[in-house]
């Protein structure tokens, strides 16, 4: 049920506003935000009223909250000393980002019906070929 309600979260928020957001902030930040989201330093992300709160890891540990304001979009708060809108808040950005894209694919996902199984086709691939599949 708890995971449902991720899902929800990250499936139901505008991307279209959050890429505004994000391509709001300076090259350089942009550019060191990116690394630190590649480099897998954003470790925690959770929904919260409103918006989300991330851990992202470096030389000491960033909180960082995104907060949806119907009136001014999206806010970005970190505990580093920049304090808003820094290269923490890019990357927890596009870790929500991801989490959309994410949840956007398992939206498509086939569910089987109470009592019935779930089409063969949708159990996904096991890696096995079949002689008429193979060359």
């Amino acid at each position: 049920m708890f995971a449902d309600r991720m899902n929800d979260a990250f499936a139901e928020f505008d991307r279209d506003e959050a890429y505004a957001f994000i391509e709001g902030f300076d090259r350089a930040t942009r550019r060191r935000g990116q690394r630190h989201f590649q480099m897998g330093a954003v470790t925690m992300l959770k929904a919260i009223p409103d918006g989300f709160e991330a851990i992202v890891e470096g030389d000491y540990d960033s909180t960082v909250t995104l907060l949806w304001d119907p009136s001014d979009g999206w806010l970005g708060e970190c505990t580093c000393p920049e304090g808003i809108d820094c290269e923490h808040v890019y990357a927890a950005m596009q870790a929500v980002l991801a989490e959309h894209s994410v949840a956007a694919v398992r939206s498509l996902r086939p569910k089987a019906l109470p009592g019935k199984s779930r089409p063969r086709w949708a159990g996904g691939w096991t890696g096995a070929r079949s002689s008429s599949c193979a060359s």
